[in-house]
Order: structure tokens, then sequence, then C-alpha cells
């Protein structure tokens, strides 16, 4: 994950994008009056939350040549900060003390981080619904083809609940995308923990990988032993929707944006949790953001 975000900040710095560091959003704060001192170019801040994806210890803001500027990391309080002295831009407050004067601001933090910083000002009750659950990750990579002795002739398979077995899906990542391993080589990848029974990511690696290993011997008869492997926890990671989800989504950014016109709420809490779901939610809400400022 800091590599990924490496990676992105290097092709927004070639772009001409200012990359800022700054402490986490303790506060939002909205301001009915401009400041005197917030009379400068327009800034548009988002709270993204990328570093935090990691750990949630570093926050990674941008700003363009434009004047728009981001903001990731942890949350906390917004208000009007009068920017360019128009009434109803916003203040974060951030846990170092500083200030910072927005004209419109972007959540993209999981529920639970998102609803006590908007609920001064809004109701925030279809997040405060939305569960979280821990997952794990194992990837198996395999080297030796001539001992792999299975096709993977598909994309992989889901496992229900009532089968009893640790993982929940696998994912057959070498077929699914050829380019993830090279030729002759297999990657396989296993999710383990859901909803009603989170206790497999508490396992040790050593047992998390003999499980998976006994899961796939069971059911798909692979007997190869994997080259190496790579486990990965994700804490409180898995949003799990409610009944009514959609509808009282909806409702959340109706009064959102008649409470705090500019303040923005996107993610994986909200639209889906997928890496598509999640890049086609983040560009609609930069379009609405630019939107703003037309």
């Amino acid at each position: 994950m800091s590599t990924l975000i490496e990676t992105l900040e290097a092709s927004l710095r070639d772009d001409g994008t200012e990359i800022r560091l700054s402490a986490r959003v303790k506060e939002l704060e909205r301001l009915a009056v401009a400041s005197p001192d917030a009379r400068r170019p327009v800034e548009t801040v988002s709270g993204t939350g990328t570093a935090g994806l990691a750990d949630g210890s570093r926050t990674t803001g941008t700003s363009s040549e434009a004047g728009t500027a981001g903001l990731s990391g942890g949350a906390g309080a917004i208000g009007p900060a009068g920017v360019r002295g128009a009434e109803g831009a916003y203040r974060l407050r951030l846990a170092d003390g500083a200030t910072l004067d927005a004209d419109a601001v972007l959540f993209a933090l999981p529920a639970f981080a998102t609803a006590p910083l908007l609920a001064p000002h809004s109701d925030v009750g279809a997040l405060e619904a939305i569960r979280y659950v821990s997952v794990a990750n194992v990837v198996f990579a395999y080297e030796d083809e001539r001992k792999f002795n299975h096709k993977l002739d598909g994309s992989g398979f889901l496992v229900p609940h009532s089968e009893g077995r640790t993982i929940t899906a696998s994912t057959w990542t070498s077929s699914k995308w050829k380019h993830t391993a090279p030729e002759g080589k297999r990657l396989i990848r296993c999710y383990v923990g859901w909803a009603g029974d989170e206790s497999g990511v508490e396992l040790t690696d050593e047992e998390m990988s003999a499980a998976v290993k006994r899961d796939l011997r069971e059911l798909m008869g692979l007997a190869a032993e994997p080259a190496f492997v790579e486990i990965t926890r994700l804490r409180h990671s898995m949003p799990q929707y409610p009944v009514g989800h959609v509808d009282r989504i909806a409702a959340f950014r109706a009064g959102l944006a008649e409470r705090l016109p500019g303040v923005l709420a996107t993610g994986h809490a909200f639209g889906g949790v997928g890496l598509p779901d999640c890049v086609e939610q983040g560009r609609e809400a930069a379009e609405q953001l630019l939107a703003l400022r037309a």
C-alpha cells in the first residue's frame, strides 16, 4: 500500500500537482462569517483516508495549480471558514492544532470515521448503521509448474458458510489476470473471515496458512506446496450494508447537501467495496467538486 501511495504521489507531481503532508483532521467547522485572514485562492479539501488504508498514521494532501487541495488521513470537525470571503466555506481543525480553510470538503473515510465528524451538523444514522468486520487475504505462489496438479481453468470459487471452512472464497489470480504471474507460475488468493465468524483472522500465520492449504486440498484436490505465502489482515475493514442501505445513503447525502453545501462523502461505505466501485465513486465525487467551482 505504501508503494501504491508513493506511485500515485509521484504521478500527481509529474502532472504539476503539489503534495502536502498534514496532520489528521480532528474537527470540521462551518463558519457563518468570513474571517478577515481567510481571503485567499479557493481550495477544495478532501478527507480521503489514503494513508489510513495502511495504518491511519500518515496523511497526504494534494493541491493543483487550479487551486484544489486534498487531505487524507483521520477525521475531525468542519465549518465555514470564509475562504475568498464566501459564506459557507469550511475550516478543518487538525490534530496538531493547525487549521485548514476550504470551500468544499470530501470525506472518503470509513463510515465509522466520517460519522463523528458530521454528526454535529447532519443526521449520520445511515453511517452508524453500517457494521464493519475484519478479514484476511492469503496469497499462495507456486513456482514449479510440473508439481502443480490443477488446471485453474476458471477464475475461482465461493464457499458457502454452511461448509464450515476457513476460507470464504478463492480467486485464481494468475488465471483471472494473466499479468500477475510469470509464465509457468501460479498465484492463488484466498479470503478468510466473514460477518458471522471473524475468528479465522485471529489465527497465527502458521495456523491460517495450514487451514487454507487444507481447504484447497479438500475442495480442489490441490496438493502442491506454495513457494511462498503472504498474509494480510484487514481489521475492521469490510462494511456490511444493512437492508435499505441504498435509500438510507441517498437520504443521508440529500440531508448533507442541504445542511453542509459543498461537503461530500464517498467511498466503500456507500456504493460498493470493489476497486472499480471506489474508482467510479471517486470520479463522480471529483465531478461534483468541479461543478461547485464552475
